[in-house]
């Protein structure tokens, strides 16, 4: 299995957890972007995932999920030649107006 394909069963497997509505309106990407981080007391070189979607920042359901999906990808996920991915970034989608989910 390619990292994408795992990355993408994580994405599933997490939303199902945390009962995510419409699971199909969130995506995971990776984005080779040269990143560091930290693993133990180690830096670890790699890249970073995008996670996409509909987030409502009011459901209580929002933060845990984006928390235990960040933490099975960093972890669980590996490039066919070794290289991690160190980091995840969640995409925060904006209205018009530039205001975040009707909170200002």
């Amino acid at each position: 299995m390619n990292c994408l394909e795992k990355a993408q069963r994580i994405l599933l497997e997490t939303t199902s957890k945390h009962a995510m509505p419409i699971p199909h309106v969130y995506t995971v990407d990776p984005l080779l972007l040269p990143s560091c981080g930290l693993m133990g007391d180690d830096r670890v070189y790699g890249y970073a995932w995008v996670i996409t979607g509909d987030w409502n920042y009011d459901d209580p359901r929002t933060y845990p999920f984006l928390h235990d999906i960040s933490i099975r990808l960093t972890n669980e996920v590996v490039h066919e030649d070794g290289t991690r991915f160190v980091r995840v970034f969640a995409e925060i989608p904006m209205d018009t107006k530039g205001i975040v989910n009707g909170t200002r």
